[in-house]
């Protein structure tokens, strides 16, 4: 996810372990960070974690990813199939 996102620099909430880490960003931060000189946006990213179940009923733990359609057209995956 990292390596795919043409971010600079990642915020996330005091005591997140890591990226992965679910905690919600305070709306206020994320404005904060726009406030700065230099900072041109701020996306927000819902991370979260499911089990996906395949057609033949096999499941396996999966890692969501979810921001809003960028206009550049730029996402933080690769899409292998299928429309966004």
């Amino acid at each position: 996810m990292i390596d795919h996102a043409n971010a600079d620099l990642w915020i996330v909430p005091r005591g997140s372990n890591s990226f992965e880490d679910p905690s919600l960003l305070d709306e206020r931060e994320r404005f904060r960070a726009l406030s700065l000189d230099g900072v041109r946006e701020a996306v927000p990213l819902v991370v979260g974690f499911a089990r996906w179940r395949a057609p033949s009923g096999a499941t396996t733990p999966i890692f969501i990813v979810g921001s809003g359609r960028r206009e550049d057209g730029s996402s933080p995956g690769i899409l292998v199939e299928g429309n966004p």
